[in-house]
């Protein structure tokens, strides 16, 4: 199911459809829905708090072609509301809306590839135009070792407001013989292992990096067009409750390492940044960063169930 910094929030969705084994597992989880919230976190300086609130939805819908190819539609759309900076009196408005359009393909009897391109658009909404626009492009291959155990390798790039973003892609599905035990990583996005406990009830820990860069058409600061550039890295402890054969709860609790939401002039870039490594980066922050944290998740998810 579903470790390091990443700079966009997609990949975390796209592992969560089209990077799991289904040869391995029985399953597909086709729409998540969450909300995420945090008690105050207390800004530097300034004696100000914010609260963070996040909404994230998810449709996938593949589209079975034949036996060896899959066509891969979907999209995502999230929102982030939080006070920038201790100076400001009302909370900020962030999100982003992404389609997927892509293909699976069987290359051989042990190994098949996913490659898909994400067109985006990030921004505060005060008005749509072509800054709002990102593009990014994923490819992942995957190679199955036995019905239980696969590795993946990939990259993905995408045109994020601080520039060129490229992230090497490394990973591994895991399903024990008695079937409780699951692990399924991507790094550097997302780490999940869980172990089922009686009642189709289960327990886990999760790891996930939500990342992204923001147009603001409404600047902050001198009304000047900027951007936000969000980080952070959230460790979750979780359960699985069933509501259904196809619905499924799951409550996290969790805490927040290395919570950015910086705020740079819209000009003020990066040569290119490599994971979480930034190159030529000597941006100016316009606002504060707030302290890291606890953060509650609550997750429903409709998961559908390939017969055996």
């Amino acid at each position: 199911m579903d470790i390091p910094k990443i700079r966009i929030w997609g990949i975390c969705l796209l592992i969560a459809a089209f990077t799991r084994p289904i040869q391995a597992q029985d399953y597909i989880d086709l729409v998540s829905l969450s909300y995420a919230t945090t008690p105050s976190n207390e800004f530097k300086t300034g004696g100000q708090s914010t609260k963070v609130r996040q909404f994230d939805a998810n449709v996938d819908l593949p589209i079975i072609i034949d036996e060896n190819r899959v066509l891969l539609t979907g999209f995502s759309a999230q929102t982030n509301s939080l006070l920038l900076d201790p100076s400001f009196t009302d909370k900020s408005t962030v999100g982003s809306f992404l389609l997927k359009l892509g293909v699976n393909l069987v290359h051989s009897e042990k190994l098949s590839g996913t490659y898909m391109l994400i067109p985006r658009l990030s921004s505060d909404y005060g008005k749509i135009h072509g800054k709002d626009l990102q593009l990014g492009a994923l490819a992942l291959l995957k190679l199955t070792k036995t019905e239980r155990f696969n590795y993946k390798i990939g990259i993905y790039v995408n045109t994020e407001k601080f520039g060129l973003f490229v992230a090497p892609l490394l990973g591994f599905y895991y399903k024990s013989q008695n079937e409780k035990f699951e692990m399924n990583v991507l790094l550097p996005a997302s780490a999940d292992m869980n172990y089922r406990l009686f009642n189709n009830i289960f327990a886990g820990m999760y790891f996930e990096s939500l990342s992204g860069s923001y147009y603001l058409n409404n600047g902050r600061f001198d009304n000047a067009p900027q951007y936000v550039n969000k980080s952070s890295n959230d460790l979750y402890l979780y359960l699985g409750i069933p509501l259904t054969k196809s619905l499924l709860l799951k409550p996290k609790i969790g805490f927040t390492v290395g919570r950015k939401y910086r705020t740079y002039g819209e000009n003020d870039k990066v040569s290119f940044s490599l994971s979480s490594i930034y190159v030529g980066d000597d941006r100016t922050q316009l606002n504060q960063d707030f302290s890291d944290g606890l953060v509650a998740k609550l997750e429903l998810l409709y998961r559908f169930h390939f017969k055996k």
